[in-house]
């Protein structure tokens, strides 16, 4: 017979069973608790009370202020004095938002003149902490909370697992440089992500063609080469047109005219002219240079000549006049001059 006013021997495992007298297993529980825990154990109402001598003893138990009342008749009860349940009131809760673009975002972006659809990576998590510990993570979304501006148009975002994949839509630039700001704002957290963007103008491929002027009918070619900043893009003039006529474009934006030491006389050596991509004159924003050896005069729209004034005192492979080309919505060119074949 189990005696609750004794002390409790120090155990770790205790089985307690009750039975009805009707030979019905009532209650068979298994309590695993520490070893300094209080328990109070209670017969199940439906055990007589002749049959459990327990009930008998706890019933006839005073009711002593201070101390535990008679147990009401009822069900097999567990009472320890450490347990406590934890309520809502116990726990913090926490929600942490980020959205942030790669690590070597600089804020910043250049786009094609041509347009087009760009697509942006944003890491966008928003994690739920309850006492520290992760509980929960999501992807939330954002929206274009910048002004709109009629050459960048949102195009819609994908959500991924802790990311988001947003799409601006550019338009081709036929103006001038233009730049925005593009704001996208976090759902529900206020944060926000501000990407500058940048667009050239759309420029275009044009011709440049060089005709060296006959002296006395005599045909000066020879007396002249030229070389371009791409590897390889060098001859004589008197080749044909290979080495007298162009393109300029976002590729060849340098061309060197040389010119031979033995050129005969003070006379106007070399002319050209500029032609858009439809074979059209046109002006090229042309800084002219001009020096005590050499001068360049206009002869008509897009069109110029080289004279030379004296012979240069310099040594061969000397740059005696450099110049630049600066079209609108034109690829640029620097035209320079060389006193003799290159070194």
């Amino acid at each position: 017979m189990l005696n609750l006013r004794e002390p409790y021997a120090p155990f770790s495992t205790t089985t307690f069973e009750a039975f009805a007298l009707r030979g019905t297993l009532k209650a068979n529980t298994h309590f695993t608790t520490p070893q300094k825990s209080l328990f109070a154990l209670r017969a199940c109402q439906d055990i007589p009370h002749h049959t459990c001598p327990h009930n008998t003893q706890r019933n006839q138990r005073p009711n002593i202020p201070g101390s535990h009342p008679p147990y009401p008749s009822g069900r097999l009860q567990y009472q320890s004095s450490f347990y406590k349940p934890k309520t809502y009131k116990d726990m913090e809760e926490k929600t942490l938002f980020k959205l942030a673009r790669a690590i070597t975002d600089t804020g910043t972006d250049t786009v094609s003149s041509k347009g087009g659809t760009v697509t942006y990576r944003i890491t966008s998590l928003k994690r739920k902490l309850v006492n520290g510990k992760v509980v929960s993570t999501s992807t939330p979304s954002c929206t274009l909370g910048s002004a709109s501006v009629s050459w960048a148009t949102w195009g819609g975002v994908t959500v991924g697992d802790g990311y988001l994949d947003v799409k601006i839509n550019y338009s081709e630039n036929t103006g001038s440089s233009r730049s925005t700001t593009l704001t996208f704002d976090q759902d529900g957290s206020g944060n926000k992500i501000n990407l500058t963007v940048t667009q050239e103008p759309t420029l275009e491929y044009w011709e440049i063609r060089f005709n060296p002027i006959t002296i006395n009918g005599v045909d000066t070619s020879a007396f002249f080469a030229a070389a371009t900043n791409i590897s390889g893009e060098s001859g004589s003039m008197a080749d044909g047109t290979r080495y007298k006529n162009w393109i300029v474009n976002q590729n060849r934006h340098m061309i060197n005219v040389y010119i031979a030491t033995i050129y005969p006389g003070n006379f106007d050596m070399l002319s050209w002219s500029c032609l858009d991509k439809d074979g059209n004159a046109f002006s090229p924003n042309y800084n002219i240079p001009d020096n005590q050896y050499f001068t360049i005069k206009t002869t008509g729209l897009g069109s110029y000549t080289l004279k030379k004034i004296s012979t240069p005192s310099v040594s061969s492979g000397t740059l005696i006049l450099s110049s630049r080309f600066n079209p609108t919505k034109k690829y640029p060119l620097d035209l320079n001059f060389y006193w003799g074949a290159p070194t």
